[in-house]
């Protein structure tokens, strides 16, 4: 017999790498039969096949029994040395990233992510790096040096069909931020509707019953997540939203600084309170605030997102911090799987209260 205190780490491997061998419409053993192969108690089987429900590996079919569950997309990934690093970039509508105005606000999350990413995998793993426009995937990708590698992590906004795309070139696909709940495909995702609802509550329980939501451009799927936190802490807590009060713009600190000057523009309208789709867009609101001679934390509560260094210790207001290094380090994780998963891991954040 097995050594006991190993035994439940044992069965797990054998049981694993035999489905790796079989494929995935392999059939399981029963439990009985597990004990008798491996000489083992029933308990340390189930404590081995559990771990595999856990990890979404396997599911229980009624009169079937235990099978590969559908999310599995391989089980054994061919060995491969690279890994490749998409970058789509951000266009006019969408850029959060970069504003070309007199603030100069970068957000530097996709480098954030990256550094942890290399930081992580890139003394086992050699990372290849490019940036591609979303509508010129069909046509470069397979020119791309990225087309070297089985596993592929993209960042930024892209659409169900270049995800089959991929998909189609045996590609496995890690995505951050993807929450297209229609299309299956491993994703890290922060959990941004929460968040936001989270932030917004906050202003609620310090008695603002007027709060402005400044958003980013709606076909963007971060701001649509937020925007929705908005409308969850209002609803939930029985107030009303005002249409005047939800503003859509592009991202950047230009932006909140016009919708915020057309939310001050009726002093007996002017909102108490201002949650911002991201840090940058914060900036311009505050430089609106200060504009109508009122003061940021006393007449007109204000906060951002992403957590980002600010140009000034003036723009310093309540944030939610994304936590990129736990970002990062999970998809590191992904990206190191030989069984690949299309799942869903959700990293919170946390709120920065200033």
């Amino acid at each position: 017999m097995i050594n006991f205190h190993y035994a439940y780490d044992y069965v797990y491997e054998q049981i694993l790498n035999e489905l790796k061998e079989k494929g995935k419409d392999t059939v399981l053993c029963s439990e009985k039969e597990y004990c008798e192969r491996f000489d083992v108690s029933l308990t340390t089987v189930r404590r081995a096949l559990d771990r595999l429900y856990k990890e979404n590996i396997i599911v229980k079919i009624k009169g079937k029994g235990s099978v590969v569950s559908s999310m599995v997309r391989c089980l054994k990934i061919p060995e491969n040395r690279f890994i490749g690093v998409l970058m789509l970039p951000f266009d006019d509508i969408q850029s959060e990233s970069i504003s070309s105005g007199k603030y100069r606000y970068v957000n530097p999350y996709a480098q954030r992510i990256y550094k942890t990413i290399y930081n992580e995998l890139g003394f086992k793993h050699d990372l290849l790096l490019d940036t591609i426009p979303a509508n010129e995937i069909k046509t470069k990708f397979p020119n791309s040096v990225l087309n070297k590698a089985n596993k592929i992590f993209v960042i930024g906004e892209i659409s169900a069909e270049t995800v089959e795309y991929l998909h189609s070139l045996g590609k496995c696909v890690v995505l951050y931020n993807f929450f297209d709940k229609n299309v299956t495909v491993t994703r890290v995702n922060n959990d941004e509707r929460l968040q936001f609802r989270l932030m917004t509550e906050h202003f609620i329980k310090q008695g603002h019953v007027k709060i402005a939501c400044i958003n980013g451009a709606n076909l963007f799927s971060e701001s649509v997540e937020r925007y929705m936190g908005f409308q969850d802490a209002m609803i939930m807590n029985d107030l009303f939203i005002e249409s005047k009060l939800v503003k859509w713009g592009d991202m950047t600190p230009e932006s909140g600084y016009a919708l915020t000057k057309e939310l001050l523009a009726v002093p007996s309208q002017r909102p108490t309170a201002i949650v911002c789709v991201n840090d940058g867009v914060a900036m311009g609101a505050y430089d609106a605030i200060e504009e109508a001679g009122l003061k940021v934390g006393v007449d007109v509560f204000l906060s951002g997102h992403d957590n980002c260094e600010m140009p000034s210790d003036k723009y310093e207001v309540s944030t939610i911090d994304p936590d990129y290094e736990s970002i990062g380090k999970r998809i590191a994780e992904v990206l190191e799987r030989d069984t690949w998963i299309d799942d869903e891991i959700v990293i919170p954040g946390k709120l920065i209260i200033r």
